[in-house]
């Protein structure tokens, strides 16, 4: 048999059962030096998903047992699950003195209040780099508190805080909190209540991050002014971000403010992925996006989904020819006029009375597909 190195427990009506002979064999190698085959695979695994169904009080202890005991365990996914507060302190306390955990994913867990032990643990804790809090409905006091603690933490690499309603207070925090954090690489803050003036707060922190590569600020409530703000970071000179993945989608950004980040980008070596998707992004923006692409050899993939775009198709082949860094642009879900050789007969361009059809172009190597 070979080492059991992943245990994956999701709805099973012995599940408890499961978790409990797994962690019990464990607690048998900790107190019995005895060898066992059993035994000892069992202490040799790495990552536990236990994801989607409620947890009884059982399950919780048994696998705080696991953080406990089990020394070489590196990965706990423990998302979609239906916590109260009491046993996700009971859980998040025995992370406390785990020194091998590096991924924790607890996400759409409700654990509100109980993430202030979380908090305590990731001022002490040395070996978490990967934290996954996506909608854990946190307070505002434990995501200041948190934000607090990472200060001092220089070991946590990425934090997912989308769907949590962080607000200007929280921001506050958490700028605060990158001005000293140098370590964290990506940060998702999509699906929040940030606003023009969040974004001012948070642009010095993101502009001075060394470490910083990826931010998701997706399906949030600012609009142009926070555009031009993002625009200067991605074009600030000396103080120019290092972002390389950069996600807007779904915020109030109309054609003004999407014309200043294409702009910004005629400049920027950094950014690699960008998506604009479900923006108010329309065809004055085009001549502005097309000269930054004649120029720009550094962004990748470009998604404008959904936007309000129409007359790309014929425009864009060019392009493509002259940048061959540019790999994928997705403009799926656009009213998009084919060109003139895929129109149907009878279709009158003047006239607006033409089919639509949706598209993205991706380049492999030599090889150019495009997908309707």
């Amino acid at each position: 048999m070979l080492p059991l190195r992943r245990i994956l427990v999701t709805k099973f009506s012995r599940r408890s059962k499961i978790i409990g002979l797994l962690s019990s064999s464990i607690l048998a190698v900790t107190n019995d030096n005895r060898t066992n085959k059993d035994t000892d695979h069992a202490r040799t695994i790495k990552r536990v998903s236990s994801v989607g169904s409620d947890r009884s009080g059982d399950d919780i202890n048994h696998i705080s047992d696991l953080l406990l005991l089990n020394p070489r365990l590196k990965r706990f996914d423990l998302q979609h699950n239906n916590w109260k507060i009491d046993r996700a302190e009971n859980l998040i306390n025995a992370l406390r003195f785990n020194s091998s955990v590096t991924h924790f994913d607890i996400q759409y867990n409700f654990i509100k209040e109980a993430a202030l032990a979380l908090a305590d643990v990731l001022e002490l804790n040395r070996s978490l780099i990967h934290l996954d809090l996506r909608c854990c409905q946190l307070s505002s006091k434990s995501m200041q508190t948190i934000a607090r603690r990472l200060e001092s933490n220089q070991h946590l690499k990425y934090l997912n805080l989308h769907d949590n309603l962080i607000e200007s207070r929280e921001i506050s925090s958490l700028a605060r909190m990158l001005l000293k954090n140098r370590r964290i690489e990506e940060l998702d803050l999509g699906a929040n209540h940030i606003q023009d003036y969040d974004v001012s707060v948070l642009y010095p922190s993101l502009c001075l991050h060394p470490a910083l590569r990826s931010l998701d600020i997706s399906c949030n409530k600012f609009g142009n002014e926070a555009a031009g703000i993002i625009a200067g970071m991605l074009s600030g000179g000396r103080n120019r971000s290092k972002i390389t993945n950069l996600s807007l989608r779904g915020n109030h950004i109309y054609h003004d403010g999407i014309i200043l980040i294409f702009k910004a980008l005629e400049s920027n070596r950094f950014l690699s992925s960008l998506d604009l998707a479900y923006t108010y992004m329309n065809d004055s923006c085009l001549p502005v996006m097309l000269a930054m692409l004649t120029i720009n050899r550094t962004l990748l993939r470009l998604d404008i989904t959904r936007t309000l775009i129409m007359n790309a198709i014929q425009k864009l082949p060019p392009i493509l020819e002259q940048n061959p860094a540019l790999s994928f642009i997705d403009m799926r879900e656009n009213k998009l006029s084919p060109p003139a050789d895929l129109r149907s007969p009878g279709d009158d361009g003047e006239n607006g009375n033409f089919s639509t059809c949706s598209v993205f172009f991706s380049q492999d190597d030599d090889d150019d597909e495009i997908f309707f």
